[in-house]
């Protein structure tokens, strides 16, 4: 997959949906995009493995924990 042609999702997208889908994704970076749309590309009892985080969220969870916390 070329990372700077367009997003991974979509290449997943257009390469291995229908009868080609993954058993597993280890997802290091922690994309949302591949993870929301991985149903496309991803076999029906396939595992979706998630370790990398993704900064976005973090950001937000520890505003909310910020704001939480006074």
């Amino acid at each position: 997959l070329d990372y700077t042609a367009q997003p991974i999702h979509e290449q997943l997208v257009t390469s291995y949906s229908e009868s080609k889908r993954f058993d597993l994704i280890f997802d290091c970076v922690g994309s949302r995009p591949l993870f929301t749309h991985c149903a496309a590309y991803l076999a029906p009892h396939g595992l979706y493995a998630q370790v990398g985080v993704d900064l976005h969220s973090v950001r937000l969870f520890m505003s909310l924990v910020l704001c939480f916390l006074g």
